[in-house]
């Protein structure tokens, strides 16, 4: 039995607890394709490069919430009482990984961009940094503060690209020359695809910088 139609099986009997007739067979692989990132379950059965069943290769999983909640506003005769998208998601998430399908990080939002700021980066920043610390040695200063000013996706067919800006800041030694104590930075973070559309390995990220070197006020003048 395919992955697919494990979920669709697993989706269906859960819903039947949690609703009061279940959903359809049909309703349920339009809803778990659209939770693999496709807009139709003729599209998910077309993949040829990402098949699911490659999912236990991929590390990071981004289950489609969006999607989801558009197919469910086209789909007829669903359940009145159907339970939110962010719960039906959930539920097929928890099933991968009970089921052994799956064993990374699953990241259920419908805001990536705005989780990628907020969360994701942050486990990065030390690879960031690394990757500054040619321009760090440039300046006398310690730095210990990153801001991320914008975070752009970019969705391709082998791999999600997240460029992020910002800066990197730190305190300047006045006892020494100045040299600058802030780094304006751009890192580019690219996930490569493994299944389906929403499944990929852990970023590969890149990084360059510009010591901003300008005078800076000095509080004990």
């Amino acid at each position: 039995m395919s992955t697919q139609k494990e979920c669709v099986d697993h989706l269906r009997a859960y819903c039947r607890l949690h609703t009061l007739k279940g959903i359809g067979a049909g309703h349920a692989h339009e809803l778990v394709a659209a939770y693999f990132g496709y807009r139709s379950v003729a599209a998910l059965r077309a993949e040829g490069s990402y098949q699911l069943n490659m999912l236990e290769e991929a590390e990071i999983l981004i289950p489609d919430l969006t999607l989801m909640q558009q197919r469910i506003g086209r789909l007829r005769g669903l359940p009145v009482d159907l339970l939110p998208v962010g719960v039906l998601a959930e539920e097929i998430s928890r099933f991968l990984v009970d089921s052994g399908y799956f064993a990374g990080d699953i990241w259920h939002t419908s805001n990536l961009a705005e989780y990628m700021e907020t969360d994701v980066i942050q486990h990065y920043t030390t690879i960031i940094e690394d990757d500054l610390s040619g321009q760090m040695s440039e300046t006398n200063a310690y730095f210990d503060q990153l801001d991320i000013e914008k975070v752009e996706l970019a969705k391709g067919e082998n791999a999600l690209t997240v460029d992020v800006s910002g800066s990197l800041s730190g305190k300047h030694d006045w006892d020494r020359m100045f040299h600058g104590d802030s780094i304006t930075f751009n890192a580019v973070m690219t996930f490569q695809r493994v299944a389906g559309r929403v499944a990929y390995m852990k970023p590969d990220i890149a990084t360059g910088g510009t010591v901003n070197n300008g005078y800076q006020y000095d509080p004990a003048e």
